[in-house]
């Protein structure tokens, strides 16, 4: 069974003919792809929630934050979910969210006013833990870190050991459920365990992207492993909802 799920930045930072047009297009795509969910990265608060909240409308798609909340109450916002269930071939597997921490440094003042970003490990070992006693055992966090340097033994290169942010994040999760991370954030191509849970990060802009496989046995994962793809146009036939999508953008925007 095949899901497909983001590490955030979907909206922001983007060409003329989706940031010209509040990056509906983007989202349209993104539909269009069926994507299962995403998480927010900073550039969905580029400009602030009036724009979020209208492009989440858009989406057909949740997105997920466990440690968004709100200052004056300490809770999460009605329009972030925390984590999501889903039933794929009668297993219930979990998706957690988590939004970088640093997004009110990077984002316009005001843009997060009245919201606080909680430490990632801390509020997704809490999510894991309110999953597992639901008997989600199958847990996938989609987080907007990354790692900062690391490279694994290729070709007879030594490696370089995994270092960053993502990766300490990993590190504090070990006594938890979760099986695998998707990272974000820091563009670097990341694929690697950390203890027993395997983290993977693809480039921006949509230059390469993971592929995961889980094993499962007794509604839990006994093995998962990662690859990173390059994404190839050349002998690809465009999808044709996909390119209307498109054509429909560049015309809006020539």
């Amino acid at each position: 069974t095949f899901m497909l799920f983001s590490a955030g930045d979907n909206v922001g930072a983007s060409p003329p003919n989706s940031g010209l047009l509040q990056d509906m297009p983007t989202i349209d795509v993104e539909n269009a792809w069926g994507v299962d969910a995403s998480t927010y990265g900073n550039h969905e608060f580029d400009y602030g929630l009036t724009r979020l909240l209208q492009q989440q409308a858009q989406a057909t798609f949740p997105f997920l934050a466990c440690n968004i909340v709100e200052t004056a109450t300490g809770k999460p916002p009605t329009w972030a979910k925390t984590s999501m269930v889903f039933l794929v071939d009668g297993i219930k597997v979990g998706v957690i969210g988590a939004a970088l921490e640093d997004t009110p440094e990077l984002v316009a003042a005001g843009n997060t006013a009245g919201l606080t970003f909680l430490p990632a490990v801390s509020s997704i070992q809490a999510e894991s833990l309110r999953l597992a006693r639901q008997g989600v055992r199958i847990q996938i966090v989609l987080m907007h870190e990354g790692s900062a340097l690391g490279q694994n033994a290729i070709d007879g290169l030594a490696p370089i050991p995994w270092v960053g942010p993502g990766i300490t994040i990993a590190e504090g999760l070990q006594d938890t459920t979760v099986d695998v991370i998707i990272g974000g954030h820091t563009h670097r191509v990341t694929n690697t365990m950390v203890g027993h849970i395997l983290m993977v990060e693809a480039l921006n802009s949509g230059i390469s992207y993971s592929v995961l496989q889980l094993m499962v046995l007794g509604n839990d994962v006994v093995w998962a492993g990662g690859a990173t793809r390059g994404s190839k146009i050349l002998g690809v036939a465009p999808r044709a909802d996909v390119q209307a999508i498109v054509d429909q953008a560049n015309a809006e925007t020539a």
